[in-house]
Order: structure tokens, then sequence, then C-alpha cells
């Protein structure tokens, strides 16, 4: 990869002068080197680089030796192959600098909580890499809400992306796709749970059948499949702000509490006194 930094990546001399100062390499050769082995080992492009250069530079200060180290753990562990690894890196860069012993303590609990395979595990990090960053308390009162309205841990690992969102917008949205008439399994194992709520209420409007599929879909597809443009989408959007103060209390009305902490201690009391220490 000949001269990735100013050529691929586009920075100036400036920029990799600081760059290499900031993350305390010798030279610039050392900082292409490291580049130009994540990209051939991991297959990362080098326009995802630039974008994890953009979030953290900390990945940068490992060695190469250390990056095969962290990715041998995942392959061991997990069944991570180079590629899927290097899918885990663009998404979350600083896993490198997470202790195995704190990721396999995290992992056994989720393990413990979904009742998963190492396939189970191996998708859980991978769509939703912040169960390696956060506590495990946090995501553990979002399993055990969804546990208690019914929504089943196959469903959960269906789209496992549902535990990155904040604890307030699962119940939002999920209130949502409940007044539009999506029963539990349909809006989280499609991915509507996922999306903006704005977005999926006004894709329903134009719907006169729903198809929680085509609900789903990016952008693109659903223009495709629909003849529908995000502007008329947007459009309905705005005539929904009456929508908001709905959603936002009708957990609260049925009397379920996504922040209350006693549903993780009834469920799981050994972790929570453990996590609090």
């Amino acid at each position: 990869m000949k001269d990735v930094l100013k050529g691929t990546l586009n920075f100036t001399e400036e920029q990799i002068e600081e760059l290499v100062k900031s993350i305390g390499l010798r030279s610039a050769k050392s900082l292409e080197n490291k580049v130009d082995f994540l990209c051939n080992e991991y297959n990362i492009q080098p326009k995802n680089i630039k974008n994890m250069m953009n979030r953290t530079s900390v990945f940068l200060t490992y060695s190469q030796e250390a990056i095969k180290q962290k990715y041998l753990f995942f392959s061991g562990q997990f069944g991570f192959s180079k590629e899927e690894f290097g899918r885990l890196l663009i998404r979350q860069p600083r896993v490198v600098t997470y202790s195995t012993q704190n990721i396999t303590h995290k992992m056994k609990i989720y393990g413990k909580a979904l009742h998963l395979s190492p396939k189970d595990a191996k998708r859980l990090i991978i769509s939703c890499p912040s169960v390696l960053s956060t506590k495990p308390i946090a995501n553990m009162k979002k399993i055990v809400f969804l546990h208690k309205i019914g929504v089943s841990n196959k469903a959960i690992l269906k789209k496992p992306a549902v535990l990155c969102l904040p604890a307030n917008k699962i119940s939002e949205r999920m209130a949502l796709c409940e007044s539009m008439g999506l029963n539990k399994r349909q809006y989280v194992t499609t991915g509507c749970i996922l999306m903006d709520e704005r977005r999926v209420y006004a894709r329903a409007r134009i719907s006169k059948e729903l198809d929680y599929r085509v609900l789903s879909l990016p952008k693109k597809n659903y223009e495709k499949e629909t003849g529908i443009d995000e502007k008329l989408i947007m459009e309905l959007c705005e005539y929904i702000p009456e929508l908001q103060e709905y959603y936002a209390n009708y957990y609260k009305n049925m009397g379920i509490d996504i922040e209350d902490d006693k549903l993780i201690k009834e469920k799981m009391p050994d972790l929570y006194e453990k996590e609090a220490e």
C-alpha cells in the first residue's frame, strides 16, 4: 500500500506529523505499516481506518502483535474470522484496549441471561459491540425489561442491536410500534424498533397494509420497493408531534418503569450486588 496516509487517506504532512507524535510512534512509516497491517490482515478499507481514527487513535498505539493476540482471543472464544474481527474493530476500535478477563466476565453474564450459544455470542458482539464497553447491569435492565413485557431471547438475538439503544428509546419505540398494531416479536425481529420512530410511523401511514419487513428496509431499498421517496416520508413526519407524549408515557401508564432497579435486583441479585461494589 503505497503512501496510504497522503494518497488514500488524504492526510497532510502536518496532520501526519501531529498524529505520529500524539500516539507516540517513531515515524510516519511506522504509522503507515500499522494501517497497512489492519487493511490487509483484517480486510478493513482505508476509508474505515480514517473513520476509526476520527473516533479514537488509541488502537494505533497497540503493536501488531498485541492486535493479533486480541484477534486470537476472539477467534478461540467466539469463533471470529479475521473479517469479522475487522468488522468489530471498525465499529468499536477501542476493543483492543479491553482485557480478555473483563470480556469473558461480561459475556458469561449475558450468556446466562440470554442462554447464548457461541454463535449467538458472536452475533451479539458484532451487532452490539457496546456490550463489551458498558457495565452489564445497564444492559441487563434492558434484557429484563424486554423479558417482562414478553419479548423472548430468540427475538432479542434476531436483532441484538436493540441493546445498543438507550433504555428510554426502547420503551418509546416499542410503544409506537404497538400503537400501530405490531406485536412484540414482529417489531423486534424485523428491526422496526431500531429505526427512527418518526420514520417508522410515517412509513406505516403510507402503507395500507403493514409489511414489517418493508417498514425496516434501508432508505434506498424502501424507495426501490415502494416507489415512495424519503421526502414524502419526512413530510408525513411533520404531522405527528402528538405521538411524542403518547409513546413517552405508554409504559409508565402500564405500570412498567424501565429505570426501576427492582427489575434487575429481582432477576439477578448477585450480579446487582457485584456490579455495585
